[in-house]
């Protein structure tokens, strides 16, 4: 009798592992907080079964553009099952395409999931502007505009402004504190109306999305400039002038009008941005002084009190003398003396020039003469 392999087959067939029978759990990834983040946000990807799957007795496993995501390296970490993962500063790298599967002890494995892009954009920066102008007198009144270039239109706006603080070494450093009326700019504009003299400073915003624990970093600095006619205190500077040349020495002191204590010489320039002036030349009490200015001392300088009172705020300015100041004149000199010394030889020339040809012309009469005669 011929001996048929199709009972055989279907035996063994009957003996393995159905891995995706039928009824058997499609798994499925969510991404929180959302499929799109910012540099350094904590995400988690999760993996569920869709149907049928149970809870427990399930391991996962990831991928990521379709090659295994393996979590044991920093930035990532996971529960024993791997059901979720979590990334506690996501970088550009780690946008693409996520997909996970649950397998049992028993062999028994899920459908895997569909893909679930996750993509990363730069942590963005507010832009902040102010209207009508950074230099405005006591009474005015000025607005604040803090915006975020971004698809999203969810943003609230914080408010700070940076004020110096004394480290355990010693040296004065700049942080953002937060404005006490922070809130009444949350839209995006913060108006100060009336301005007044302790409004000087350098302010900056950062926005947050209202959904989700995620800030943007800090603006850009936006300094105020606000002058009274009756400040507590007035800055000297000597020599007694708002335009100073490089290698010049200065002087600038507080020059107190009220009780208030510890005022202290404040600069804001180009190179330093906020600073105390000591970063950039000598201190005594409210005095200070720069041996040697150069260009980088360009800024606006004025004086603050441990109370948060302000002087007049003053612009100077330092030039570097130009090379076109020392050597325009000694370039006429040289042109000059030039042609001074070579006069007379000029003149001596054009004497025997004409005298050739009065001679030239004397002798050509002669000879025309000479001919009429014969």
């Amino acid at each position: 009798m011929e001996f048929s392999p199709l009972p055989v087959m279907l035996l063994l067939t009957s003996l393995i592992p159905l891995t995706h029978a039928q009824g058997s759990s499609k798994a499925v990834v969510s991404i929180k907080p959302d499929t799109h983040v910012y540099t350094c946000e904590r995400v988690i990807l999760r993996c569920d079964l869709q149907r049928g799957g149970g809870d427990s007795g399930w391991i996962y496993s990831w991928y990521k553009n379709n090659d295994r995501l393996y979590v044991n390296r920093d930035r990532f970490s996971a529960d024993s099952t791997m059901q979720e993962v979590t990334i506690s500063c996501v970088i550009k790298s780690d946008r693409g395409d996520y997909t996970c599967r649950g397998q049992r002890h028993d062999s028994q494995s899920s459908e895997i999931s569909d893909a679930v892009t996750l993509a990363v954009s730069e942590t963005p920066q507010p832009v902040l502007k102010v209207s009508p102008q950074t230099w405005l007198t006591e009474g005015d009144s000025v607005t604040l505009s803090c915006e975020v270039t971004d698809s999203y239109t969810d943003w609230t706006f914080s408010w700070y402004r940076d004020v110096p603080y004394s480290d355990n070494n010693g040296h004065f450093i700049y942080r953002a504190v937060l404005l006490s009326d922070s809130s009444r700019g949350s839209g995006g504009n913060y108006t100060l109306s009336p301005a007044a003299l302790n409004h000087t400073g350098v302010y900056v915003c950062r926005g947050e999305r209202e959904e989700r624990a995620f800030h943007t970093y800090y603006s850009n600095l936006q300094p105020l400039w606000i002058t009274g006619e009756s400040p507590p205190v007035s800055l000297i500077i000597n020599p007694s002038r708002t335009q100073h040349f490089t290698n010049d020495s200065l002087s600038l002191s507080c020059e107190d009008q009220s009780n208030s204590t510890g005022w202290t010489v404040r600069q804001y320039t180009h190179k330093w941005g906020l600073s105390i002036c000591s970063q950039s030349g000598s201190v005594t009490a409210s005095t200070c002084k720069i041996s040697s200015l150069s260009t980088s001392h360009t800024g606006v300088y004025w004086c603050e009190s441990q109370s948060e009172e302000n002087s007049n705020p003053v612009n100077i300015t330092v030039y570097a003398p130009g090379p076109s100041r020392v050597e325009a004149p000694s370039s006429v000199l040289m042109l000059i003396s030039s042609v001074v010394t070579a006069a007379p030889y000029l003149l001596v020339t054009i004497i025997l020039l004409v005298k050739c040809y009065r001679a030239r012309a004397h002798t050509e009469d002669r000879i025309k003469n000479a001919v009429i005669e014969e």
